[in-house]
Order: structure tokens, then C-alpha cells, then sequence
């Protein structure tokens, strides 16, 4: 999808709508999401752009990370997607006495993007145990971002519908830094951007 911000701040309520219903079946038990503020919301997006620079930054280092944790995080994960192979990448002290083990997704092509399923992994520093795992999607996804464009061109814009929180994650974060694109991201809150590390909201749903 081309970036032109009018047309998509007009669409996105539908494209929201078709987009669900086309996902696949959920993996992971979610309860129902309790309302959350404008400033919950606004936080959320200032910690997933810290997570996200913090991921990519690391993935361009040499180091496997803790052989244990690493293990540990691998072991904890039960639904990788079927032909994607799995780089881990971990993020030391990404919270007070936790480290976080990420598995990032490759589908093999250079011209996808791999929406997911990427995990974060939490682990307790003390103990090496898995505290938490965070999926960035329900369903395995990956987009050519050339499919069907004239030769040599590609998507100014990738666009997503995110299902599992009110704004953008980190892994959004970290794919419009390794792609240098930015994305645009449909979420129950919003209409959103990620360009450059940063996370801004385009438009608010309007409340029902």
C-alpha cells in the first residue's frame, strides 16, 4: 500500500473491520482488554519505541546472548510458524531483574516483510526462569513488499492490523528500523505511524 494519509485516515475503520475477521484463529488466550486511558495508551507507545531501538540495536550485534536464558526462552515457545527459521536476539535488563530474549522471524525472502509470529521472552535474572512471553501477532505472517508493483518498486508504506494491544509494539518498531520504511498500524485505539524509531498517532477511533 502506497502512503497517502488522506485515503487511509478515511479507510482505516473498514480495513480495521475486514482485516480482523480475516485473521486467523487466536493461539493465545486473551481475556477481555479493560478500558484504558489516553495516557495509558500514550505510555504504552513511548515504552515500545525504547523496546523496539533497544531490539534492533542488539540485533545488529554478534552476541548470541546467556546460553541458558536463551534455552529457556526456546523451551517456552510451542507455536513457532511453520517455515520461518528464528534468530534470538536478547536485550539485557530490559526491565528491573529481567532480561528479555526476543525470537525474531524470517521467512527466507528478501523482499517480505514478517509481521510475525516473533516472541519476546521474559526471564528472571535470579532464577533463569521464564517470567512472561509476548507474541507480536496471532496468526504467521509475511508480506512481499514488491508483489505486484512494476519492477523494481516497493511499498513506501507496509500497513497492519494489530490486535494485541491499543497502540503499536516494539516489534513494529524495530521492523520500520531494520526495513528504514515506515508502517502504519490499525489498532482498536487508532489509526498510527512508526517512522525512525518513533511511534505517532494519525487519528483516534472515535468512541462508540
Amino acid at each position: 500500500m502506497y502512503r497517502e494519509s488522506s485515503s487511509i485516515r478515511h479507510a482505516w475503520p473498514l480495513l480495521l473491520v475486514l482485516l480482523a475477521a480475516c485473521a486467523a484463529p487466536q493461539t493465545h488466550s486473551t481475556a477481555a482488554s479493560p478500558a484504558v486511558s489516553d495516557a495509558d495508551v500514550m505510555a504504552q507507545a513511548r515504552q515500545a519505541e525504547v523496546d523496539g531501538k533497544r531490539l534492533f540495536d542488539a540485533s545488529s550485534q554478534a552476541a548470541a546472548g546467556k546460553p541458558a536464558e536463551v534455552a529457556a526462552a526456546r523451551a517456552a515457545i510451542k507455536d513457532y510458524c511453520e517455515g520461518m527459521s528464528y534468530k534470538t536476539v536478547e536485550v539485557d535488563d530490559a526491565r528491573p531483574g529481567q532480561d528479555f530474549v526476543y525470537l525474531i522471524a524470517s521467512s527466507g525472502d528478501a523482499d517480505d516483510i514478517v509481521w510475525g509470529r516473533h516472541y519476546r521472552v521474559a526471564v528472571d535474572q535470579a532464577s533463569g526462569a521464564v517470567s512472561g512471553v509476548a507474541p507480536s501477532t496471532h496468526s504467521c505472517l509475511a508480506m512481499s513488499l514488491t508483489k505486484g508493483l512494476p519492477a523494481g518498486a516497493t511499498m513506501v508504506s507496509p500497513s497492519i492490523t494489530h490486535l494485541l494491544s491499543p497502540g503499536p509494539s516494539e516489534f513494529h518498531v524495530y521492523l520500520s528500523l531494520a526495513l528504514a520504511k515506515p508502517i502504519t498500524v490499525m489498532t482498536s485505539y487508532g489509526l498510527w505511524t512508526v517512522e525512525a524509531g518513533k511511534i505517532s498517532l494519525l487519528e483516534k477511533r472515535p468512541a462508540k
